[in-house]
């Protein structure tokens, strides 16, 4: 069975919450932060039900890829071993093969250790950067209240001042 498409997960968000709203109406209607938090949960649950099968997939490819640099490389080095076990007249060729495969198979060893880093950085970051995004937004709603705290204000002395005129031109 494949996966849901987008439209099919935001469709059962959207009959979620109609059965959720038509099961908790009351007369006045379903209260606000109600269906604010059940939508908060379903999309959050959604949401993270697709960034696991995101991440799945990824570390499936990585360790696919994994095991295949990584098995390439032992059985090179175990080839040319056993080529130098034979005979030592290609000593030097198999010495550089078994260094170049070993180099590859310390990347990939390398890798796991890199990415992990990377992955511990990213979540240690999230937190702080969440954190900034409230902040801006607090901002902007500052601001937004300040401009429309402005914008009365002007046009109060607008139509004081037309009031004004409107007296000195009668």
């Amino acid at each position: 069975m494949s996966d849901p498409t987008p439209q099919d997960r935001a469709e059962l968000i959207v009959l979620k919450l109609e059965h959720f709203i038509r099961d908790n109406r009351t007369v006045r209607g379903v209260p606000y932060r109600d269906w604010q938090a059940l939508a908060r949960s379903e999309l959050t649950e959604a949401f993270v039900e697709v960034a696991e099968l995101s991440n799945r997939k990824s570390r499936d490819v990585v360790m696919k890829r994994m095991l295949l640099l990584g098995s390439s490389a032992l059985i090179t080095v175990g080839f040319w071993g056993a080529v130098v076990a034979i005979d030592t007249h290609y000593a030097v060729t198999s010495a550089i093969i078994m260094f170049l495969a070993g180099l590859a198979l310390l990347a990939v060893v390398g890798d796991f250790g890199i990415r992990a880093a990377w992955k511990r950085g990213t979540a240690a970051q999230r937190p702080r950067r969440f954190r900034r995004i409230k902040h801006f937004d607090a901002q902007l709603r500052r601001l937004e209240h300040d401009m429309q705290k402005r914008l009365k204000k002007l046009k109060a002395e607008a139509e004081a001042e037309a009031e004004k005129d409107a007296q000195h031109g009668a």
